[in-house]
């Protein structure tokens, strides 16, 4: 029984992938969660644990017989955390600066004082 190392190795690239990929989504998803209610906060939650969740199913399925290996997993696992350790502060601050410069449009505060006055008029 042969081993193909570039065959792992692909995987292993492909699982750390992954979790990148899962560390961006979660930056992305944070704005949301911190400004919703509880159930909308717990709702997105559970929206990128079930997202994340059938990625690493895809992956796994897509793995040799269906098997994905526990350095694989790990490979993934280290680089969600390395991500949210070390480059998420950098995104989570441009990611901000974003949604600042998104609420100075002029459409945006339009359409936040016309929310607002709907409240006002509903109460």
């Amino acid at each position: 029984m042969e081993v193909d190392l570039s065959a792992q190795a692909v995987g292993l690239l492909r699982s750390a992938a992954l979790g990148l990929a899962g560390g961006v989504l979660y930056d992305l998803l944070r704005p949301l969660r911190y400004r919703l209610r509880p159930l909308p906060a717990l709702l997105c939650d559970a929206f990128f644990c079930l997202l994340l969740g059938a990625a690493s199913f895809a992956l796994a399925m897509s793995a040799g017989s269906g098997r994905l290996g526990t350095v694989a997993l790990c490979a993934g696992l280290a680089a969600f955390l390395l991500y949210l350790n070390g480059i998420s502060p950098l995104c989570r601050t441009a990611i901000s600066k974003l949604i600042q410069k998104i609420r100075k449009l002029p459409h945006f505060e339009q359409l936040s004082k016309n929310i607002s006055q709907k409240k006002k008029n509903n109460a």
